[in-house]
């Protein structure tokens, strides 16, 4: 591309004569801007090269994609119909997280080490009041559990008392004991050893969380987690008449999946993100819905199935009776026109699909449609500059669906991708290349700033090719999600930057935005597209390089003429 010598190049351009190795030379020569040498005539040469090169680009028609459009009638509802474009199903979701608790702490059973045998045990819910904290619990007294006194003093990160709490000799192993920070502590049987420690974090900032893998008969580590006074035990449950069984090994887990393969007819999930099991009906429509029954598991109460509300499915508005759609009430049965063509209706027969059918299958030459996504109905002539009326008739069907005056518009393009894609990639390649040797640090040795001003000329018409696709341009490395980069940080590597993979992508799949980036030329100067950036910075950086010259052999005439 770029640097092609003789006539013309594959895309039929026309290139000035140097050659890869004649750019190379030059290069690898001292660049002092003091010296009217060979070595600044050279680096104006490539210059001008590069700078007649990437115009030819900029302007070169058989490169650029083939798009095409259409101008047609149509006319579409002015608000959205809210119309059910296809059955959706009853769901029953959780009334809030599993454990909603806004503080949480862990682990919940740690030993103390050493020699003794005895454990702590975490219970209860934090109350926050020390904020996010790493806790050590210390023997300061040691004895036998429930046999003699033993005294555990609980310390902050920065070694403050936070609580001392004393088991009697009394003390029931396993009971709780309150701490001053809302959890309570119990201690296992066995022995406290003076000295021996454990420690624990509490968090205000980071809430509790159930683990639906636990099963429901865990304790300490491995218990899921529920909120304080609800749990599951064996029993069953039943939903759309339907009973469950649940074992006391079971989890939320395995309790969904038992759902799921039941005649229940619904599946059961549990959202992570959500904290919280789903029920979806299997069967989508109005009439299809999700009953719970009894429990003696305490399942639904746990997982906050019990307080839920049921959203209800709907059917296919646009597919069921018109009669039975109230969006549609304003509908009778009767007739209307669309191109002079006459049809009629029936409320209680047809559906709205069924007309939208019947007006693509009468002649009429339009085509009409439900989007689904949007909720409105479409019409659009069928033919470029062809005639769309329609009248309401005895049925008054356009009136009820929105529809206003008909308007003329062009389609959307059609994307019939880049005419050579092959030579273009090729091109971009070369054009990498080029500005690797130009830019590069051969030319910025001491005493040197013509390649500075250079490269941040380059760079700052290059901004401006990536402000429609960036927020920020000021940084060195930008990326267009097209394949095609700059990383102004890396002059040594080369500033441009191709992704292979990404742009034979955008080739494929999005040509007309690779066209607008390369091509578009959307400022008054005409200098908004990548090719015509660089054309531009290449404009100054040559003035640049006249004026170092004084144009001195007549450089810039024999280049331009």
């Amino acid at each position: 591309m770029v640097f092609i010598s003789g006539p013309e190049s594959s895309s039929g351009i026309r290139y000035s004569g140097w050659s890869a190795s004649r750019f190379q030379a030059a290069v690898v020569r001292p660049f002092e801007v003091a010296s009217e040498g060979p070595s600044l005539r050279d680096f104006a040469r490539l210059v001008l090269d590069l700078r007649g090169t990437v115009r030819s680009l900029s302007g070169s028609g058989e490169l650029r994609p083939r798009l095409g459009g259409r101008l047609l009638r149509q006319t579409t509802s002015a608000s959205s119909l809210s119309l059910s474009g296809s059955p959706t199903a009853a769901t029953l979701t959780s009334a809030a997280e599993v454990n909603s608790i806004s503080t949480s702490y862990g682990p919940f059973v740690s030993s103390f080490g050493g020699a003794s045998t005895t454990t702590g045990e975490l219970d209860g819910t934090y109350d926050g009041s020390l904020g996010d904290e790493t806790l050590t619990f210390t023997v300061t007294a040691g004895g036998v559990v429930g046999t003699s006194p033993v005294l555990i003093q609980i310390t902050d990160s920065q070694s403050s008392t936070v609580d001392s709490i004393l088991f009697g000799p009394s003390y029931v192993a396993g009971t709780p004991m309150a701490t001053a920070f809302g959890n309570t502590l119990a201690l296992s049987a066995g022995s406290a050893i003076n000295g021996t420690s454990f420690q624990a974090t509490v968090s205000s900032t980071v809430g509790s969380a159930v683990d639906a893998a636990k099963s429901f008969d865990g304790s300490g580590n491995d218990k899921p987690n529920f909120e304080p006074g609800l749990g599951v035990s064996a029993g069953t449950l039943t939903i759309n008449g339907v009973g469950i069984s649940v074992l006391a090994s079971d989890s939320i887990a395995s309790v969904t999946a038992k759902i799921t393969a039941s005649a229940a007819g619904v599946t059961a999930a549990f959202d992570s993100p959500t904290e919280s099991v789903v029920l979806t009906q299997k069967t989508g429509g109005a009439s299809s819905t999700i009953t719970l029954g009894s429990d003696d598991s305490g399942f639904f109460a746990a997982v906050k199935l019990d307080t839920a509300t049921v959203v209800p499915g709907a059917d296919d508005e646009v597919g069921a009776l018109i009669s039975t759609v109230s969006a549609l009430s304003g509908i009778s049965t009767g007739d209307f026109s669309v191109n002079g063509i006459l049809l009629t209706l029936d409320v209680a027969v047809d559906s709205l699909q069924d007309v939208l059918d019947r007006i693509n299958a009468s002649g009429a030459g339009v085509t009409a449609s439900y989007d689904a996504s949007a909720k409105k109905v479409s019409i659009v002539s069928g033919e470029q500059g062809a005639a769309l009326t329609l009248d309401n008739g005895t049925s008054g069907f356009f009136t009820a669906l929105e529809l206003p005056e008909v308007t003329a518009a062009r389609t959307a393009p059609a994307q019939k991708g880049f005419a050579r894609p092959s030579v273009l990639r090729s091109e971009l390649g070369e054009l990498a290349s080029a500005l690797r040797l130009i830019f590069s640090e051969e030319f910025d040795v001491s005493g040197s700033v013509q390649a500075d001003f250079a490269f941040a000329n380059l760079r700052t018409s290059v901004q401006s090719a990536f402000e429609d696709t960036l927020d920020d341009t000021d940084r060195d490395l930008l990326r267009s999600g097209l394949g095609i980069d700059f990383d102004f940080g890396d002059r040594t590597g080369g500033v441009l930057k191709l992704d292979e993979a990404r742009l034979a992508r955008a080739f494929s799949q999005s040509p007309s935005d690779l066209a607008a980036f390369l091509f578009d030329e959307k400022e008054q100067d005409g200098r908004n597209g990548l090719f015509a950036a660089i054309e531009g910075a290449l404009d100054t950086i040559s003035a640049g390089v006249a004026a170092r010259l004084g144009d001195a052999g007549g450089l810039l005439v024999d280049r331009l003429a």
